[in-house]
């Protein structure tokens, strides 16, 4: 049997009872507002997995809020990768990997960029 190669350079981590709000396309919460909240499957410094009832189109751009606890609500720009459906459930699973970090825009923050290195030491590292 062969075996997976790890691609990753971060690993995958749980937030307990974290979910994330979607809002599709890029744009401002200000003007369009979230459309629905889904639980949060795991996070990486890549990306996110969450688990919805909708089909997102590989490609498709979202935003995301993640509300993650002791760091309050976090926007973050990701991109659809695949979605693939739950076994014996309606539900799907989808995965995104975020946009760039930086200052231009769309681009997720810095301070976003600095808010998942936190929680990747104290959910992997702690």
């Amino acid at each position: 049997m062969a075996k997976l190669i790890e691609r990753r350079k971060f690993r995958r981590f749980e937030i307990p009872d974290s979910k994330v709000k979607i809002m599709l396309g890029l744009g401002s919460s200000f003007i369009r507002p979230f459309l629905k909240q889904y639980p949060l499957l795991n996070i990486g410094m890549g990306g996110i997995n969450f688990i919805s009832t909708r089909e997102f189109i590989k490609g498709e751009e979202l935003v995301i809020e993640l509300n993650a606890p002791e760091e309050g609500q976090i926007e973050l720009l990701l991109r659809v990768i695949w979605t693939n459906p739950v076994t014996m459930s309606k539900d799907l699973v989808t995965g995104s990997e975020f946009f760039p970090f930086g200052e231009e825009r769309h681009m997720n923050s810095p301070d976003a960029m600095n808010t998942l290195r936190r929680l990747y030491a104290r959910y992997v590292e702690g």
